[in-house]
């Protein structure tokens, strides 16, 4: 029998397996063995040769006890012979012994069951008072060893998302090891706060949330903050994906998100956006379409920007058309419809009808301009 010292006597922990080797003789026709292992629990090896083992789930003290059955060759009669012998003429039996020892006591705790990336938590085990060192199993992730009491309360801080199961392992010198182990499992959330910017309605600039959880989709909820101008100073919004207006407020501004989960678990992300919008309508009052050397103040330029909408019309002072366009870049060069013959001296009016982008309705502005040759 293995594991067994000189008294017959083998000390184990509970969980472990107590392994045998049949070493049974004599005449063996068709045996058949029947191994009592003292815990109500019986097998049947097959021959003599094998090994074969047990385990003991629960502590105490077993006796053990293997019978062979044999048939007696001719008669198809059988016999049984146990070991150890329980004759009681026997003077000094032989007794065969597990004695089975408890785990000492192992339980661990943790502060929060359930925590966000980046937040610590802290863990503690109770130990019974055989056990003088310990290791943290960190998920397979990080491994801490100390000494009892003092790291028996360890604080730590996860760097990824998951479930992970931290194991406490303590240990002792003392023979047999009867080390225990207890387990917790630690859900670890994360959010990304993350959103792409959509610019092509500057200054009305639109953002597209990209922000996620992991490793659980949990419903998010959002707090936007757009850095603006006094008045109307800082925007907001609660939208998944909202707009914000600068309007001609020119500059780069900061945008921040907040996500945060169902948890409370949140990410906080900010970008800059950069907004060069502005509306501007200037007409000038005057102009010298003489074809100088120099070539300044030529044509009757209308200075716009950010213009939807434009159309302008000049009349002489009898009422007629000399020059429209619905296009600012177009000026006039002081001839009839810009291909005729010259206007003379003199004062012409102009009404121009525009409307800037993301206005909602047209504005009309009169003037007069005078051309001087």
């Amino acid at each position: 029998m293995d594991e067994f010292n000189l008294t017959d006597t083998a000390t184990i922990c509970v969980g472990d397996s107590l392994l045998l080797v049949n070493l049974s003789k004599g005449d063996i026709s068709a045996p058949k063995f029947i191994m009592d292992w003292g815990d109500s629990t019986f097998s049947q090896p097959t021959n003599t040769t094998g090994k074969y083992g047990h385990t003991y789930n629960k502590a105490g003290t077993y006796l053990l006890f293997l019978t062979q059955e044999d048939e007696i060759p001719g008669t198809g009669s059988r016999c049984q012979r146990m070991f150890p012998d329980t004759n009681p003429d026997i003077l000094n039996q032989r007794r065969i012994v597990v004695i089975v020892k408890p785990l000492p006591d192992v339980k661990i705790t943790a502060s929060k069951d359930t925590i966000c990336l980046g937040d610590e938590i802290t863990f503690s085990g109770a130990l019974d008072t055989r056990y003088t060192r310990v290791k943290w199993d960190m998920a397979q992730l990080d491994t801490i060893s100390g000494v009892v009491p003092q790291d028996t309360v360890v604080k730590y801080t996860f760097k990824q998302p998951g479930t992970f199961t931290v194991v406490l392992r303590p240990e002792y010198d003392l023979k047999p090891r009867c080390w225990a182990t207890d387990s917790i499992d630690v859900f670890v959330q994360s959010v990304t706060a993350a959103f792409v910017i959509v610019p092509d309605g500057a200054p009305n600039f639109c953002f597209t949330n990209t922000s996620t959880t992991s490793p659980s989709g949990n419903i998010l909820t959002y707090e936007w903050t757009f850095e603006d101008e006094t008045p109307p100073g800082p925007g907001s919004s609660t939208d998944t994906d909202p707009c914000y207006n600068w309007n001609e407020h020119v500059g780069i501004y900061e945008v921040c998100l907040i996500a945060t989960d169902a948890l409370g678990c949140k990410d906080t992300v900010c970008q800059d956006i950069e907004n060069v919008f502005q509306t501007k309508l200037v007409p000038y009052n005057v102009f010298t379409p003489n074809s100088d050397a120099q070539g300044l103040n030529e044509e009757f330029v209308i200075e716009g920007e950010s213009l939807q909408e434009y159309q302008i019309k000049i009349f002489n002072r009898w009422g007629e058309l000399v020059f429209e366009s619905t296009d600012v870049k177009y000026s006039w060069n002081g001839k009839v419809k810009n291909n005729g013959i010259d206007c003379p001296e003199g004062t012409y009016f102009y009404v121009i009808k525009y409307m800037f982008e993301f206005d909602d309705k047209s504005e009309t502005i009169e003037g007069t301009v005078d051309i001087i040759r």
